[in-house]
């Protein structure tokens, strides 16, 4: 069993180095496409030669990088590619077996929008049925999913692409891939650079992280985890900060409250250790962050304290709400067909609710959600046993309600992350605890 163990994390290292140079071609290739290219070229062969899990946790590793992945700033996002290739690989692997109900819907979702909305947001429409199709192939798959491999994939691409994203000055070229930065400006008229890494939005720099968080609590809290994996979440957890995000402070005080709750019910020693760790965490990202992002948190907490208006605290945010929902309901068309994938007014709704209610009406979102239900087979979601699992699908409802969700390429994969929680059998698990090392290994599930 222990020789299976240190394979397993032999394999996952080797994995993570080849990301680790790919990641540095990335960046190079930002000033000359021709490491784009190489790049792409390894990606191919990595997701072609591993195994299915491995080449669905690449793709969670480029999606903090898809905003440079690109042969120009304005170029097309070779993850897209990348995308084709892995639904290729799944088809092969499948035997071209394809669940027909999830292609019927698949098609009754594009002829709906072509038919209501004639070619509008046709681009973005195909693609969000590719990656649909995509994870109809994942999940009607019998090969074995790891849950870990994925997350510390996708945590160790945050953490590397946030890493670039503080190398600007090294990097010149990667601002003209991402873009204006995000600026806070204070109550003082002082202007604070808000951190977004490789993004140029920080509530989609901080949307990855609060899925990932949330998820790392749900093999904290199943003893999946290894006591090194609290390394991915110091990093998260601090770069997310930098972010002087509302919705992220938010966020992670829920996930906070949520993870002490459940491990109350565990062992008060055991929630003990967690205060203790929590508190050195704090210590580290305060010495971590420079001193004008605190600052930054103290004039958005000053403003939320002066200003009684749900307007402020919500940064206009709940003028847009009112302002969609009247648009939703200005007449029955516009109500059940919508408006058409893409469409929005003169900002958008930042409401992942609202956006979908916006864009396909009330008869698209239940074919939409429809779509989700049988391309992520979330029927074989049955005996849930610990409600810990439904902390990522608590994170992830409550950040949409003031995001955009519905076009993004990173919504498709946190869903996954989401259903592999709510499908993975924590309790039941047989764990065999080593004394030297202080490691989890299962006899059940692949780590």
């Amino acid at each position: 069993m222990k020789k299976k163990v240190f394979s397993s994390q032999l394999s996952l290292l080797k994995v993570e180095l080849k990301l680790l140079i790919i990641s540095l071609l990335i960046i190079f290739g930002t000033s000359n496409p021709i490491f784009t290219v190489i790049s792409l070229l390894f990606i191919t062969l990595i997701v072609l030669r591993e195994s299915i899990n491995t080449g669905m946790a690449v793709l969670l590793f480029l999606l903090p990088f898809a905003g440079v992945f690109k042969l120009s700033s304005d170029g097309f996002a070779l993850i897209n590619l990348v995308v084709i290739v892995m639904v290729c690989k799944l088809l092969y692997k499948s035997k071209f077996k394809i669940n027909f109900l999830s292609l019927l819907l698949m098609l009754i979702f594009l002829i709906f929008n072509v038919v209501f909305h004639g070619n509008t947001g046709i681009f973005e429409l195909i693609k969000l049925c590719i990656y649909m199709f995509l994870f109809n192939l994942f999940f009607h798959n019998d090969e074995t999913k790891s849950l870990r491999e994925l997350l510390t994939i996708f945590s160790f691409g945050i953490i590397l692409a946030a890493t670039f994203g503080t190398m600007t000055e090294i990097f010149p070229s990667i601002s003209h891939y991402i873009g204006e930065e995000a600026i806070l400006r204070t109550i003082s008229r002082e202007r604070i650079h808000r951190f977004s890494g490789l993004y140029n939005n920080p509530n989609f720099f901080t949307m990855d992280i609060t899925i990932a968080l949330a998820c790392w609590i749900c093999l904290f809290l199943a003893d999946k985890a290894k006591k090194f994996d609290f390394v991915f979440v110091i990093f998260l957890i601090s770069y997310g900060l930098m972010s002087i995000s509302n919705s992220f402070i938010l966020a992670l005080a829920i996930l906070i409250l949520l993870f002490v709750l459940q491990l109350a019910k565990k062992s008060i020693v055991k929630l003990f250790s967690f205060g203790i760790i929590f508190i050195f965490i704090i210590f580290l990202a305060y010495h971590f962050i420079d001193d004008q992002v605190i600052y930054g948190y103290i004039d958005r907490v000053t403003r939320a304290g002066n200003f009684a208006d749900i307007s402020e605290i919500t940064t206009g945010r709940s003028d847009l709400w009112q302002f969609y929902i009247e648009y939703i309901f200005s007449s029955l068309y516009s109500l059940f067909f919508g408006f058409g994938i893409g469409v929005s007014l003169y900002q958008s709704a930042h409401n992942f609710f609202l956006e979908i209610l916006f864009n396909l009406g009330v008869i698209g979102t239940i074919i939409y959600i429809f779509n989700i239900y049988c391309a992520f087979d979330l029927r074989k979601i049955k005996n849930i046993k610990g409600s810990y699992v439904f902390i990522p699908l608590i994170m992830f409802l409550f950040r949409a309600y003031a995001i955009n969700l519905l076009l993004r390429d990173n919504t498709l994969f946190f869903i996954a992350l989401i259903v592999l929680c709510l499908k993975e059998d924590f309790i039941d698990n047989k764990v065999d605890r080593t004394k030297n090392k202080g490691m989890y290994f299962y006899e059940e599930q692949p780590i």
